[in-house]
């Protein structure tokens, strides 16, 4: 089995105790959603659809830079609003943050969200085969914090058959270039 590595970083707003800000598992990064709260302030950020929308975009991108990720890795969005009437709003800002080609997304209304807020984007995102090296059980980015490299040593996980594929995958790959 692979194993999870907890993301954390003080650049977004701190996760409720039940959840973590992201998990590292088998070269993809999975962020929790994220709301448009301030990470200093811990305030939800004023103004409109749009500010909020860039917010939680800003907060998912220093999950991922945390994770050793980017916004250009994305494969997967999910965007939740209490009112559609925010649609085109939304999709202004949203595309700004991808290039092509566009991650896949759904976007669903919802009846309410967590601290009243209109908007709440999650995502999925890999982490890109050039920066991969093997370290204890799993695969993570050159650029990866030593905080997951140690705790990724310190677990007694046995290497699964997925890592240890990644791993050859990975010094091939790196052979090539």
């Amino acid at each position: 089995m692979p194993t999870r590595v907890a993301v954390k970083t003080d650049k977004a707003p701190p996760p409720l105790p039940v959840y973590s800000q992201a998990i590292v598992c088998s070269g993809m990064v999975y962020c929790s959603g994220q709301v448009a709260m301030h990470p200093e302030t811990k305030a939800m950020v004023e103004g409109g659809i749009s500010d909020r929308t860039a917010q939680c975009f800003k907060n998912l991108s220093a999950v991922l830079e945390e994770a050793g990720s980017s916004m250009k890795n994305v494969v997967r969005v999910g965007v939740f609003l209490t009112d559609m009437a925010n649609f085109g709003a939304m999709n202004k800002v949203y595309e700004t943050f991808f290039e092509d080609p566009k991650p896949c997304r759904t976007c669903v209304a919802v009846k309410e969200l967590p601290m009243r807020t209109d908007v709440e984007i999650e995502l999925i995102a890999h982490l890109f085969w050039k920066d991969l090296v093997f370290i204890g059980p799993s695969m993570f980015t050159v650029a990866g914090r030593m905080r997951i490299q140690d705790e990724m040593w310190r677990t007694k996980h046995p290497y699964s058959l997925p890592d240890r594929m990644a791993f050859i995958i990975c010094r091939i790959l790196h052979r090539i270039e």
